[in-house]
């Protein structure tokens, strides 16, 4: 008669040796590929907010600040009489985007009468001008007449108001005089040049 022998069974939370990584290792594993990722991180930010500050700033500033150019008026000078010798009056400038007056063409005659200029060479100084994106037609032009222009209401036709500076006593005959005062600190002053060691020639006469 055979006799069987039992066998005890291997308790269920065994592993044999070699058959995966323990959970202290995963673990490991796990933390540092996380460490790795948020050293990567780091590195990159360091790179963008320290090394290259810089450039990205000018590549911002570029795309979102521009220079523009404010005419303002400047103040009246007047003379110890109270007469103005420097007078600033309002001016208005047309502008154009050629493209877009080129595509109204039937209306260049009068624009071309409004500004005072020929329509032939309206369209040839247009058509130089076509890929631009801006041309002046007339310079400082009165606020009269540029409202006649602007009035027309042709695409691409703009008015940009400048100030013109004129003197109003410059035509003036005492502007144009020169006091017995002047004249005299004038000759001191070559006196006092010519004593200082400059030479003879150079010293005015009489």
């Amino acid at each position: 008669m055979k006799r069987r022998e039992r066998i005890p069974a291997k308790p269920s939370g065994s592993r044999r040796h070699g058959a995966g990584p323990s959970a202290r290792r995963r673990m490991t594993l796990v933390v540092g590929v996380l460490a790795l990722a948020g050293l990567g991180l780091a590195a990159r930010a360091f790179d963008l907010q320290v090394v290259q500050k810089q450039f990205y700033q000018n590549q911002a500033d570029a795309r979102f600040l521009r220079e523009v150019k404010i005419p303002v008026s400047r103040g009246t000078i007047f003379d110890r009489n109270g007469e103005p010798l420097a007078v600033s009056k309002p001016m208005v400038s047309i502008t154009a985007v050629p493209g877009q007056v080129l595509d109204s063409a039937d209306r260049l005659p009068a624009l071309a009468q409004a500004l005072g200029i020929d329509p032939d060479q309206l369209r040839q100084y247009l058509e130089r001008r076509s890929t631009r994106e801006f041309a002046y037609l007339r310079r400082q032009m009165s606020p009269e007449a540029a409202k006649a222009v602007l009035a027309l209401d042709i695409p691409g036709i703009n008015g940009q108001r400048e100030y013109k500076r004129y003197y109003p006593s410059a035509t003036s005959p005492r502007t144009c005089s020169v006091s017995p005062t002047s004249t005299i600190a004038a000759k001191k002053a070559w006196s006092w040049r010519s004593t200082a060691g400059w030479p003879a020639s150079r010293a005015p006469s009489g």
